[in-house]
C-alpha cells in the first residue's frame, strides 16, 4: 500500500540535500484507477530517492512495472540478511566517529507498522 509519509520523506530529504534511500514491501497491482494514480505519484517520487530497495525480486519486478523504474536501479535485499554484507563504501562514512575511533555513518529511520496478517492462533494451555 502507499505509504504518505514515505513520499514526503523522500521528497523533502531530497530538497533538503540528503541523500534518501526507499524500501519497498508492497506488491500491489494497478488494477484501478486509484493504484495507477499512486503509482505515477511514486515514480515521481522515486525520481528524487538516491536509492531503492526491494525486499524481494518480485517486489522489485513489481515497482518496475507499476512506476517504470528500471531494475537495475533497484537493488534486492531480503529481509533478515547479514548486516556485515551490507557495509557502506568508505567515501560514504561521514567523517564521524565513534567512541572508539572507529568511523560510523548516520541513518535516520522512518518506519510505520501495520498489522497486515491476522494474529496467530494461540497454543491450548
Amino acid at each position: 500500500a502507499l505509504c504518505t509519509m514515505a513520499m514526503e520523506s523522500i521528497a523533502l530529504g531530497s530538497l533538503l540535500g540528503c541523500r534518501v534511500v526507499h524500501t519497498q514491501h508492497s506488491n500491489f497491482e494497478l488494477t484501478g484507477v486509484i493504484s495507477r494514480l499512486q503509482a505515477a505519484m511514486e515514480s515521481a517520487v522515486f525520481a528524487q530517492a538516491h536509492g531503492l530497495i526491494a525486499v524481494s525480486r518480485a517486489a522489485r519486478d513489481n515497482m518496475c512495472a507499476r512506476c517504470g523504474v528500471p531494475a537495475a536501479a533497484v537493488c534486492v535485499i531480503p529481509n533478515a540478511v547479514d548486516a556485515c554484507s551490507f557495509v557502506p563504501a568508505p567515501e560514504n562514512i561521514w567523517p564521524r566517529q565513534m567512541p572508539d575511533g572507529r568511523p560510523c555513518i548516520n541513518v535516520v529511520f522512518l518506519a510505520r507498522l501495520v498489522r497486515c496478517k491476522p494474529p496467530l492462533p494461540h497454543a491450548p494451555a
